[in-house]
């Protein structure tokens, strides 16, 4: 359990796409793995 780290790579992420409008692929798979993750 980090939240440092799960904060560290969500900031990233949205620091990437916020430009770019929402692609539903990309939030699928950013579930997808994040569901894997025990934050």
């Amino acid at each position: 359990d980090n939240p440092d780290l799960a904060n560290d790579i969500e900031s990233k992420i949205r620091t990437h796409y916020v430009p770019t409008p929402i692609d539903p692929a990309l939030v699928a798979a950013v579930d997808e793995a994040t569901a894997e993750v025990d934050f």
